[in-house]
């Protein structure tokens, strides 16, 4: 997984797995905004969890879902920044991560 680049995870068989992904956000954004942390299976939107800023202080949106697939589906995770304009990610491992686990 790496910021700006195309990164999915692809289940090498069938089963339920759970998907975690925390993203932090730099500040600059302005207050009253919205950001969208997107969970994708197969390219198309499977959760959506809306974050609507406070301030304009940095902040970090976390997401979890379980997920039945199928050997060969994938996930990813998108964020979809609806009102703000350009908007930085924080891109070390302790900060912005997708972790997935079969269950």
């Amino acid at each position: 997984f790496a910021l700006g680049a195309a990164a999915r995870f692809t289940a090498l068989t069938g089963g339920i797995y759970h998907i975690h992904s925390k993203i932090t956000f730099a500040g600059g954004i302005a207050n009253q905004s919205e950001v969208d942390v997107i969970i994708r299976k197969n390219g198309a939107n499977y959760a959506t969890f809306i974050h609507n800023t406070s301030g304009t202080n940095w902040f970090s949106v976390n997401v979890s879902d379980t997920i039945q697939l199928a050997a060969t589906e994938y996930l990813e995770v998108w964020v979809n920044n609806t009102t703000a304009g350009a908007i930085e990610i924080y891109g070390d491992a302790a900060t912005s991560f997708v972790n997935v686990f079969k269950v």
